[in-house]
């Protein structure tokens, strides 16, 4: 079976990912983006607990969210993309499925981590909040992401390949110096 080209793209809350992957996959056309909240997002019947848990700023549980990453991507993506994968693996739990179960549909390439400050991720949460009315834009719950991000997604970093990681800034003064880092570093070639 051939395989996805795998990019995580891992960082706090509104710390850039989003910003960054739209940026790659306006610019070539062999990358997609998908984002693991828009995915849980988009489920129509969202179990209430699931629901609460996301307004609570919880992680979800790793085979629920994973089935659904595998799921969407198989059902909409040939596997001749290279899958930015924005928000997955967070936790222990979700670096347990994503070994087990993941790597039997992705090619692991490259975890980008992206760094902002806190008040910045916060500033953009409020933001983005007001715009797009999503209920998981407020502040309490932007602050236990951000919590969440540095007690479960940070320890999970480093038990990846350190060949495989490459940190970035994701604070809007560096925008295009991190874009141009991280086509060079990808090895991307304009398409």
């Amino acid at each position: 079976m051939h395989k996805y080209k795998l990019i995580s793209v891992l960082g706090g809350p509104a710390s850039g990912k989003g910003t960054l992957c739209s940026k790659l996959t306006n610019n070539f056309k062999s990358i997609v983006h998908i984002s693991a909240g828009d995915v849980i997002r988009s489920q129509k019947n969202l179990a209430p607990e699931f629901i609460d848990m996301m307004k609570n700023g919880s992680i979800l549980p790793a085979q629920f969210v994973g089935n659904l990453i595998i799921q969407y991507i198989k059902e909409n993506y040939d596997t001749d993309k290279i899958i930015l994968l924005d928000g997955f693996p967070r936790d222990q739990a979700n670096y347990d499925y994503f070994c087990t179960e993941m790597s039997k549909y992705f090619d692991l390439i490259c975890i980008l981590v992206i760094e902002s400050s806190n008040c910045t991720m916060i500033e953009r949460t409020m933001s983005r909040g007001k715009l797009s009315g999503r209920a998981d834009d407020t502040v309490e719950t932007c602050l236990k992401r951000i919590e969440s991000y540095y007690n479960e997604t940070n320890k999970i970093i480093d038990l990846f390949d350190s060949v495989l990681i490459k940190r970035v800034s994701g604070e809007i003064e560096h925008e295009n110096k991190t874009y141009d880092e991280v086509v060079k570093h990808l090895n991307l070639s304009n398409e």
